[in-house]
């Protein structure tokens, strides 16, 4: 299926199109412009992407501050948010890196001293970002960083789309949301119960696993009920 496919199958749900009738292609340009637009509005949404990707790259002795992005000192995608990362030393020895926020960081009043990185803080400007290492590293370590890169445009109109099946759906019929209004059209309300609920879906599917619930929070409180671990009550 191409961005068009796509495109078209969004029309025709609003009755932009009828049956058998093609977009024409200021109608598939203006279609892919807002579907681009979805796509990276959902590259913002941690349960929108379906798949992290891992980073590595050889660090710099007494270098404490790395650029990331395309022609970046890190060359490789930008990613939007740092999940979690480790250093690995020249014996193979792993050791993880917390991540912290920049206010954290730069509370820090020596930066430049070396050692064995523990604290890993991101400046996710654009079109490169940042990230900052605390303790700067001693030795030429190893770093691994699992990063939440974008989902990615589609370039053109004949640009084949690649997501999981799952995402087939949540595009057209959250599309076709989208497009309405264009095409003075109302939405109906199956069409918005489809398109909410094959988003749900997605993000469901992205969720990360639950920690395992065998530990010490009280499974009910006073009030009868199972413990929210989400809310703490």
């Amino acid at each position: 299926m191409t961005a068009k496919d796509l495109i078209t199958s969004a029309m025709k749900k609003i009755g932009a199109l009828g049956p058998g009738e093609a977009a024409e292609s200021h109608e598939v340009e203006d279609g892919l412009a807002a579907l681009n637009r979805m796509l990276n509005l959902w590259s913002a949404k941690r349960l929108m992407v379906y798949a992290t990707t891992q980073i590595s790259h050889t660090m710099t002795i007494a270098t404490a501050s790395y650029t990331i992005g395309s022609g970046a000192t890190v060359n490789t995608t930008r990613p939007m948010r740092i999940l979690s990362g480790f250093i690995r030393d020249s014996n193979s020895v792993d050791t993880p890196l917390k991540i912290r926020p920049l206010d954290d960081y730069n509370t820090f009043t020596d930066k430049t001293l070396q050692g064995r990185p523990e604290v890993i803080a991101y400046r996710p400007s654009f079109p490169l970002g940042t990230f900052y290492l605390y303790p700067a590293p001693q030795e030429a370590y190893t770093i691994y960083l699992e990063g939440q890169i974008p989902l990615g445009e589609l370039a053109s109109a004949s640009t084949e789309f690649t997501f999981p099946g799952e995402y087939e759906e949540a595009v057209i019929y959250n599309l076709a949301v989208r497009l309405a209004a264009d095409y003075g059209r109302t939405i109906t309300a199956e069409i918005a119960a489809i398109a909410a609920d094959a988003y749900k879906t997605v993000r469901e599917l992205n969720a990360p696993p639950v920690p395992d619930a065998d530990t010490d929070i009280p499974r009910s409180t006073s009030r009868g009920s199972y413990m929210d671990i989400y809310r703490g009550y």
